[in-house]
């Protein structure tokens, strides 16, 4: 398969790496995906912006550094999606409802049966089988623990976002 394809990636736990990484570990990842061409983007759900537990300046400093560090490598990410809202909104935004894949879809002109979404989060497996995408587990804590519950179809996991990158340039 050629690479080329865009990978939709989760910001907490799957960006946000453990103590024991820092965030260059995780902008080195990116760029070797960035630079074998694949389309990166970030969405995510931010209920903290809601709640005021997340500062919208603390998000944006977040993806300001990302992007910094990974076109220090020679890779671009090319968006950040998120929705703001919390569960309580009702909003067509949060994962695993549609929109911010939507939003992507227009942006990007892929569809989403033509995306992995790169994820630990059960809310994002629900949205891949909403939307046709592909889904990847990377084995943060909270990836163990949705790859323990989650009663869908079989999931594809990696240990860590270095293998999850090693994953795709292997197979897409």
């Amino acid at each position: 398969m050629a690479s080329g394809k865009l990978v939709v990636l989760d910001r907490t736990g799957v960006l946000q790496p453990p103590a024991e990484h820092s965030l260059a570990w995780v902008a080195d990842a990116l760029a070797r995906l960035s630079n074998a061409g694949f389309t990166l983007v970030v969405a995510s759900n931010e209920p903290g912006i809601s709640t005021g537990d997340l500062d919208l300046d603390e998000l944006e400093g977040f993806h300001t550094r990302l992007s910094e560090l990974v076109e220090n490598r020679g890779g671009t990410v090319a968006g950040f999606f998120y929705c703001p809202h919390t569960d309580a909104e009702q909003c067509h935004c949060r994962k695993p409802k549609t929109g911010l894949i939507d939003a992507i879809e227009l942006e990007f002109a892929t569809p989403a049966n033509d995306m992995v979404l790169l994820t630990d989060q059960r809310c994002d497996l629900l949205l891949a089988e909403a939307t046709g995408a592909t889904a990847l587990v990377v084995l943060t804590d909270q990836g163990h623990n949705t790859q323990v519950n989650y009663q869908g179809a079989d999931l594809t996991t990696c240990a860590n976002l270095a293998a999850a990158a090693e994953y795709l340039l292997a197979h897409y």
